[in-house]
Parts: C-alpha cells; sequence; structure tokens
C-alpha cells in the first residue's frame, strides 16, 4: 500500500490515492494527504471487505480486532479539533466507503436526516386496503394520519420546520391526497430548492452530497483509475411525479393551491 500510491492535486489541496486489490481488482483508497502521512506511521497492511470498507488487522495480548480506516482519520479529525472521540458509527456522505476524505466522514448522529445521505428506507407504514396507495410510493417526509372523530384520513408533509397536511375530506380519496402532498412539495421545491440541497429526500443525494461524489471521481481519473462515472438519478422528481386526476379531483387541487 505504502509503495502504490500516487500524490494527486486537486482544487488547492494534496491527496493520496493508494492502490489496493480485492478479488483481482484494483481499488482507489482516497485519503487527506497529511492523513496519508499519519497512517504510514502505523505500518500496517490495509485490506477491502465485501463493502468496500477499508481495514487493517491490529494485535495485541494475542487478541485480535480489526480497526476501520475511516474509525482512524475521524479520530485524526477530532483531535485536531480539539474535540473528543465519539464511539457512533461513521457515514460517507457519498455513499463511497474507499472515500475518506476528511470532509466525507460524519458520525452518525440520531434523526440527522439532513446530511446522511442514506439511500431510502422501505416505509413499513399500513395502510388501509383498497386504498389504491402502497407505501413504497410515498415520498420521504409525508406520513399517514388516520382519520378520527373531527376528520377523515390525510396525510400530513414534515420537513424541517415545515408541517403541512391534506385534505382530509372523507369524499376524497386517499389517492387524491397523496397527489395533494406530492403537489405541495413539486411548489415547495420551487419556491424553496435550499431545503431540497440540504435534506436527504427519498434517497437521494444533497448537494453536499452530490459534491463529494463528483469530486471523488475527477480525484481518482487523475491517478488514471477508469471506473465508471456513478449515475445521481434525480429521485425526488421521479417520487414527486403527478398521476392522472379524473375532471372532479383537478377542479378540486387547482381551488385548494390557486
Amino acid at each position: 500500500m505504502y509503495d502504490n500510491f500516487k500524490k494527486v492535486y486537486y482544487k488547492g489541496k494534496n491527496y493520496a490515492v493508494i492502490d489496493l486489490k480485492y478479488k483481482n481488482k484494483n481499488l482507489p483508497l482516497v485519503l487527506d494527504w497529511k492523513d496519508f502521512q499519519k497512517v504510514k506511521k502505523f505500518d500496517k497492511k490495509w485490506k477491502c471487505n465485501s463493502n468496500k470498507t477499508v481495514y487493517c488487522t491490529h494485535s495485541t495480548n494475542e487478541n485480535s480486532r480489526d480497526v476501520f480506516i475511516h474509525d482512524i482519520v475521524k479520530a485524526f479529525d477530532v483531535q485536531d479539533g480539539g474535540g473528543s472521540i465519539k464511539h457512533k458509527p461513521i457515514i460517507h456522505l457519498n455513499r463511497v466507503n474507499l472515500d475518506n476524505r476528511r470532509e466525507n466522514l460524519y458520525y452518525d448522529e440520531k434523526d440527522k436526516d439532513e446530511n446522511k445521505n442514506l439511500k431510502k428506507k422501505k416505509r413499513t407504514i399500513k395502510l388501509p386496503e383498497n386504498s389504491g396507495v402502497k407505501p413504497e410510493e410515498l415520498p420521504t417526509y409525508v406520513w399517514y394520519l388516520k382519520p378520527n372523530d373531527t376528520h377523515g384520513e390525510r396525510f400530513m408533509v414534515s420537513i424541517g420546520d415545515i408541517k403541512w397536511k391534506t385534505s382530509s375530506s372523507k369524499q376524497l380519496s386517499l389517492s387524491y391526497k397523496l397527489e395533494e402532498a406530492k403537489k405541495y412539495l413539486r411548489d415547495l421545491k420551487q419556491s424553496n430548492p435550499e431545503l431540497f440541497d440540504e435534506y436527504c429526500m427519498n434517497g437521494e443525494f444533497t448537494k453536499k452530497g452530490k459534491l463529494l461524489l463528483n469530486s471523488f471521481t475527477e480525484i481518482i481519473k487523475k491517478a488514471n483509475y477508469n471506473i465508471q462515472d456513478l449515475n445521481i438519478e434525480n429521485l425526488t422528481d421521479k417520487y414527486l411525479k403527478p398521476k392522472k386526476l379524473s375532471k372532479r379531483e383537478k377542479d378540486y387541487m387547482d381551488k385548494k393551491f390557486n
């Protein structure tokens, strides 16, 4: 590892791109140059697992354990900033486990949805039978509200400080009410695009996640790696795509949003 690397200069900073082997494939581990200099002193043999996570084996008193390079780099970062190391999982913001630049590593804080860039989780919510809506159709931050004595079932949009509820009339289908929620989110995306850059929605990257993914790709290209560019699909637009409404529903929608 310490002999087979390239020093890459990109946008004012130096990086190390280290060649690692995994099942006869050459993979690029990216580190900030200063961290590479520190890691070299450990004189460890670094390997990749099936998730492309980089680790070494550390032995003490006849006991061995795997140590991940992202934990080491994050410890460097925290110590340099005068903070305390946390015993929490670490997230790679661009979802590339080979990219261990400091700016790509974050502690997995509870409910920190705005920058995790996690893939969209399967919705486990139970919706009424014959509602015409499947749980997996619900965009991120859209929640089902059950009916009670004062109103029928409806959806609520909850993102950051924004809370908004759809119509609750029992004369309207749940499928139509979901279209209201999607319409509200489409309008919100136009009026407040920064909110969608900040929050990870529908498994799509945040603005920072996209920038980190693109810069990782550019850095490894400079080191002559021919890994195919990772496509960033606009998943939010896919989930918010409107469905065809009846004339009655369209008239109701126009009245509600105009």
